[in-house]
Order: C-alpha cells, then structure tokens, then sequence
C-alpha cells in the first residue's frame, strides 16, 4: 500500500479550511432549515455537506501527525516511468502520429506500476489511441494525423 505524506502546516491549514466551511454551510441550514425525514427542506444538503466537510477536516487533522514514510525505489521508478511517458508522448507525436504516441504514452506510463501484463496494457493501448483519435480529431477537430510515418 502507498500512503501519501503531506507537511503537518498543509494538513492544518486544509482541515481549518474544512471547518470553515463546514461552519458556512451549517449557517445555510440555520436560514433555510432542515425539514423533515421523508420531506427535506432547502437546508438539509448544506447541513449534510457541513458534516461531510467538517469530518473531512478533523481526518486531515488525525493525518497531520503520522510519520512520514521514506520513499522506495519502486515510488522513484514509477515516478520516472510517469515523466519518461509524458515526455515520449511529446516527442513522438508529432514524429509518429497521435495513435502511435498514445500507445507508447500507454506501453512507457505502465511500466510505473508493476507487474506489467503485456495483453491488459496493449488491449488499454488500442483502446486509449481510438478514444483519443476520436476525441481530439473527430470532436475537437485538432488538426493531429493518425499515423505519420516518416
């Protein structure tokens, strides 16, 4: 499991936030009131929200004093495998096409997660270069070719 570190002044700060929040949606409610069970009234989704936010914030709160966890080899090589696509993607696009560059964006971004299945990662590489041909090209109308070969 991957757990994710933040500074302890960036937790407090969003969990003051959160409570802010939960505070300005509670007034809302208070205006609006909250109706009844089975007939709710126009202050009963700020009041939920208030809670939800305000549970949010006391979470960010707990969080803020776990230790923080070193990183591992595997976090800095998938890290480098998610620059490494990116970077792929911007120099093949316009050497190869849009269809190409999206399956080397797809083949160079899955090494960032171990194991790598070669069929599951080339059946989302196909799937993702038609979804982004249609999108781009036929839906944006982005001047892109599909494949440019040299």
């Amino acid at each position: 499991m991957i757990t994710r570190h933040f500074e302890p002044r960036q937790l407090i700060a969003s969990a003051a936030l959160c409570a802010t929040g939960g505070a300005a949606a509670y007034l809302g409610m208070y205006r609006y009131g909250l109706g009844e069970l089975f007939h709710l009234g126009a202050g009963a989704f700020p009041f939920l929200l208030g809670l939800l936010l305000v549970a949010l914030g006391l979470l960010n709160l707990i969080s803020a004093f776990d230790p923080p966890p070193a990183p591992t080899r595997h976090q800095w090589f998938g890290a480098l495998a998610v620059f490494a696509s990116i970077a792929v993607f911007a120099l093949s696009l316009e050497t190869l096409g849009l269809v190409p560059a999206v399956i080397l964006l797809t083949l160079t971004s899955r090494l960032a997660e171990p194991p790598f299945e070669p069929v599951g990662t080339l059946t989302l590489a196909a799937g993702l270069s038609v979804l982004a041909y249609i999108v781009f090209v036929f839906g944006l109308r982005m001047p892109l070719e599909a494949f440019n070969w040299p």
